[in-house]
């Protein structure tokens, strides 16, 4: 190890060793596998129930929520996809308080309209950057509001390696 020069507050010609630890970014995608429909009038926790990639970093506890092991700072990523011609609300927490609202058609009345054509619309946040410390818990939560209409939040199929659409969280740390 060798010393770099040093021109603060000690000797002149002395030298201090600094030793700066190696970053390691870490990187995590958890998405649900299989459809979901929330219930009428009641908030529940849209479940993450698959591990696409984990550096280590994260864990995805039996909640269908994802943990945090690591403190710092994290690039989030996330989409929920569902059928159109909803009112819903979905928000994604930050243990037990929301920090980003994914959808929230109740607000002004409109439900959103299928925009592809396919039977989903795609909603997503992206460039979220947050920071997270070890414990923290991230997840999503919706709450459906159409009495006579019952709302699909779409997964992946489990032997689909790249679907069109579904729902997940990906998370990389920066710092």
């Amino acid at each position: 190890m060798s010393g770099v020069p040093y021109s603060g507050d000690s000797e002149e010609g002395t030298t201090t060793n600094i030793v700066e630890a190696a970053f390691t970014p870490s990187y995590g995608t958890f998405n649900r596998i299989g459809n979901f429909n929330p219930t009428y009038n009641s908030w529940v926790t849209i479940l993450l129930n698959n591990t696409v990639i984990n550096s280590g970093d994260f864990e995805l506890n039996s909640s269908g929520q994802v943990k945090i092991l690591k403190d710092g700072i994290y690039n989030i990523n996330c989409g929920v996809y569902l059928s159109p011609n909803y009112k819903v609300r979905i928000y994604l927490f930050k243990n037990s308080t929301p920090f980003t609202t994914i959808l929230d058609s109740e607000e002004n009345n409109t439900p959103v309209s299928n925009t592809y054509g396919t039977g989903t619309t795609p909603l997503s946040a992206t460039g979220i950057s947050l920071s997270l410390n070890a414990n923290d818990i991230l997840y999503y939560s919706c709450k459906n509001y159409n009495p006579s209409y019952v709302v699909t939040i779409y997964g992946t199929d489990v032997n689909d390696t790249s679907p069109t659409y579904f729902t997940y969280i990906s998370l990389f740390r920066i710092a």
